[in-house]
């Protein structure tokens, strides 16, 4: 048996570029970090005392998004019947978490998307009265022309009840923290510790490492959320190296061309220009496959991948981001924590990094003008 029936559609080789193309798009190989963290998500999710947030981090190309898909599969089967039984329920909402066009994130952009996935059909009609909710106003109530944020959230907390909905999935949700002003930050997470009080909903937040601010700004939100690391493979480990290889392999198996790349001399090569990334390495061989379709090619190698591999300084950048990352990420020791508990905040050991820029602002306010210093002023006949 060729590896091409067995890996792939032998007809596929017949089939136009496009289709080819589609086909290795949609392949997605199980591998051990995505493996492990999808299962310790899921165990948490299901789970009767499970935490009401949920924070999935890491780099950017380790898979993010293809795990915030998987969970969302997962959780939809897992509610197949209460679904069918009660054709209005939508157990899970998936969305992504879209940039800001201006200098914040848009939070009424956001509850309208989350919104529109849960299949509000009157989502364009909601709207403001002016003098709503004044009884004995003379008033003559007119509408305002659109939504404004707050009423959009209340429609999204009703529509959640109602839709018996119970976990929302936020890809890219580290567009939640981008925002003008630091002091902000609190803000944002106090309205998704609202949402999941109001609607009584579990939210995952996938993305970055920027969402590990959560420890710094909420203390209430900290305490009902859950962090799970979504890493790199390490150089370092001969274990996530063999992973590495193992998955790239699987991955030009189910690459339609009649003769697979021999590319397994390279490996060292392919780890390091993908940062130990498997999304890194998937977006790279799509690049390669799609060029070498176009020229006729019946295979490739390692030269001809190097013409579509990310620049050097581009990947510094991305390893750079990882490494600050993977730091943040650690936990602080418990003999701190200890300490500060038994001796106060002044006895905190926590690193320059750790502190927030609250803190920092607080720290550095000088003495308001006229006001003296405080100092201990000299008595009896030291005074006189």
């Amino acid at each position: 048996m060729s590896y091409s029936s067995e890996f792939f559609p032998k007809e596929l080789l017949q089939k136009p570029i496009s289709e080819r193309l589609q086909y290795f798009k949609d392949r997605q190989i199980d591998h051990a970090i995505q493996r492990n963290t999808f299962n310790r998500a899921i165990t948490s999710l299901c789970c009767a005392a499970g935490a009401q947030v949920m924070v999935i981090t890491g780099p950017t190309g380790v898979g993010k998004t293809t795990l915030a898909r998987r969970l969302y599969r997962e959780l939809q089967l897992r509610h197949l019947s209460d679904a069918t039984a009660d054709r209005s329920m939508v157990p899970v909402i998936g969305v992504n978490a879209a940039p800001p066009t201006g200098t914040s994130f848009n939070w009424k952009d956001f509850f309208a998307r989350v919104l529109d996935r849960n299949g509000d059909i009157l989502l364009n009609k909601k709207i403001t009265l002016r003098g709503q909710g004044d009884m004995f106003s003379d008033v003559i109530l007119q509408p305002e022309e659109g939504s404004s944020a707050d009423v959009l959230r209340r429609s999204l907390e009703k529509c959640i009840k109602l839709r018996k909905t119970r976990y929302l999935i936020i890809d890219e949700a580290h567009h939640i923290l981008m925002v003008k002003e630091p002091d902000r930050l609190e803000y944002q997470f106090e309205m998704l510790k609202s949402l999941t009080i109001e609607a009584d909903i579990t939210i995952v937040l996938i993305g970055t490492y920027d969402l590990l601010d959560i420890r710094d700004y909420s203390g209430q939100l900290v305490r009902r959320s859950e962090i799970l690391p979504m890493g790199r493979y390490d150089p370092n480990l001969v274990e996530g190296r063999m992973e590495f290889a193992s998955t790239m392999e699987a991955l030009l198996l189910r690459m339609p061309l009649k003769t697979k790349p021999e590319l397994a001399n390279h490996m060292e090569y392919f780890f390091t220009k993908s940062a130990g990334c498997i999304g890194i390495l998937k977006d790279w061989l799509i690049r390669v496959y799609a060029h070498a379709l176009e020229m006729g090619l019946d295979t490739f190698d390692q030269a001809f991948a190097d013409r579509f591999a990310l620049d050097n300084k581009g990947l510094r950048t991305i390893i750079e981001e990882a490494i600050n990352g993977e730091i943040k990420m650690t936990d602080e020791p418990y003999e701190n924590i200890s300490k500060l508990l038994l001796e106060g905040h002044g006895s905190s050991n926590r690193s320059p990094a750790a502190i927030t820029p609250q803190q920092k602002m607080s720290s550095q306010k000088s003495t308001r003008v006229g006001t003296r210093r405080p100092k201990r002023d000299p008595v009896g006949d030291q005074h006189a």
